[in-house]
């Protein structure tokens, strides 16, 4: 009888686990607001910047804990600009939807053999990010591209 309370316990805990996987999933999916895109070129320079400075106070260090140092100091910065704890996932999400957004204009004037290589680099920018933020990150898209792009 105990045992049988056990396995319905981890089945049920199982279940629920999977459940909340699968929203976390579904949630992630659409991951970028327009406040996320605002807050990203309002701090891009100063967090560049500061980044660079960081990267240069531990350069070539050998101290050990001086990559943690490193790291937490950089978290810090993300934080102090605004930025929630799940800014790494933005900031990915921002750069694939904004190179994907380039891939495909670059796609569209090129020569015939350039435009082959970038058609097969196309859908791997696709399956990383949603429609939705490829979609909003469009929307600024030459606001980004004259602080991180290369046209």
């Amino acid at each position: 009888m105990r045992r049988c309370l056990q396995v319905k316990v981890i089945c049920f805990i199982t279940a629920v686990l999977l459940y909340v996987n699968c929203q976390a999933q579904d949630s992630a999916q659409n991951l970028l607001t327009n406040q996320d895109i605002e807050l990203f070129i309002l701090t891009y320079e100063n967090l560049t910047t500061e980044l660079k400075a960081i990267g240069e106070k531990y350069k070539g260090s050998n101290i050990p804990g001086s990559a943690d140092n490193s790291y937490e100091e950089s978290v810090a910065l993300f934080i102090k600009y605004g930025w929630s704890e799940d800014f790494k996932q933005k900031l990915n999400a921002i750069n694939n939807a904004f190179t994907y957004a380039t891939l495909e204009k670059q796609i569209g004037g090129s020569p015939q053999t350039l435009q082959a290589s970038l058609d097969d680099l196309l859908p791997q920018y696709k399956t990383s990010t949603n429609d939705a933020d490829i979609e909003l990150v469009k929307s600024y898209y030459d606001e980004l591209n004259g602080l991180i792009g290369t046209e």
